[in-house]
């Protein structure tokens, strides 16, 4: 299982330059494992507080699994 750095994460959305990025993940071997867990910052709202939130990446499967412990049940 590979556990993403949330430094990980926002470089890549941000653009840092792709050998700052190469640098941080090179001895990670996130391609040789068949399960990745990302965390993702959810932003305050207007109707909710800001939390972490987890997504269970399944490589094999290629299935996402998306847990946040504060989504409102009418979403479901």
């Amino acid at each position: 299982c590979a556990i993403f750095s949330t430094y990980d994460i926002v470089s890549a959305a941000y653009e840092h330059g792709s050998a700052m990025l190469g640098r941080s993940i090179q001895h990670n071997m996130y391609w040789d494992c068949d399960c990745w867990l990302i965390p993702i910052h959810r932003e305050p709202t207007a109707s909710q507080c800001g939390h972490w939130t987890l997504v269970i990446a399944d490589i094999p499967q290629r299935q996402l699994y998306h847990f946040d412990s504060l989504a409102s049940r009418d979403a479901w």
